[in-house]
């Protein structure tokens, strides 16, 4: 049994860090023109504070019409493996969509668009809205012995960066740190990177930072999750040391 719960432990982890490292997958919602059919679809993805999918869609989409008919729906991730596809981590995220309020839209649009910086243009047309999608539960494959259903709470906590200060603290990497964060990128994957790279912060959470480097997200763990926010200089230091 103690065993079983230290693999679980270990498969949460891996499952945070692929969804953390991963920008895209494909979605499947349950086609309105097929009655009953899923209708898989790529879809770009960022996650919210809380571990939610935002994604940014046109109503014009045959995925959204889905959406707006029926909200349930899955996004497939694969972890990239040139080698053996059969060897790749996978996961599963099934849950509910939703069309984020009025209130809602502009801390969720500034949350994507770090992500996504060339998706600012969509603000300009009237047929593009931003939906949430709520994970009902997850199921992870990492390999011989590792297939797990996990829920929700096991994989994300309540967030304990606020909106202001996680601004603060991204806004001053990315001003005044980009070549600390290169350190990064040497220590956890041997990645020298040029003079010409430029590498940007554009989350931060308990579990540890995603940057982004030619519109791939890196996901940097912490070795523990912060408590509080007062840990995060600390905790951003020693990744790079």
């Amino acid at each position: 049994m103690q065993a079983q719960s230290k693999l679980k432990k270990e498969v949460i982890g891996e499952a945070r860090r692929l969804l953390k490292s991963t920008s895209y997958g494909v979605m499947s919602t349950i086609s309105i023109d097929v009655e009953g059919y899923p209708f898989g679809s790529h879809m770009p993805y960022c996650l919210d504070s809380s571990g939610n999918l935002l994604i940014y869609i046109s109503t014009l989409a045959q995925h959204t019409k889905n959406l707006d008919a029926n909200p349930k729906c899955s996004l497939t991730i694969i972890e990239p493996n040139p080698n053996h596809i059969q060897n790749s981590a996978r996961l599963t995220y099934i849950g509910n969509a939703k069309r984020v309020t009025d209130e809602e839209f502009e801390e969720a649009y500034q949350q994507y668009v770090r992500y996504f910086p060339n998706a600012k243009r969509y603000r300009e047309t009237h047929d593009f809205h931003i939906y949430r999608v709520e994970p009902v539960r997850i199921r992870y494959i990492g390999g011989f012995g590792k297939i797990f259903w996990i829920e929700t709470d096991e994989l994300f906590q309540q967030d304990i960066f606020d909106t202001n200060v996680k601004e603060q603290i991204l806004t001053h990497m990315n001003e005044d740190h980009v070549d600390f964060m290169k350190k990064y990128f040497v220590k956890h994957l041997d990645m020298e990177l040029s003079e010409e790279d430029k590498p940007r912060m554009v989350d931060i959470d308990k579990y540890g930072v995603t940057v982004m480097l030619k519109d791939i997200p890196y996901f940097f763990e912490f070795e523990e999750p912060l408590a509080d926010t007062a840990q995060a200089k600390d905790a951003i230091i020693k990744l790079a040391n």
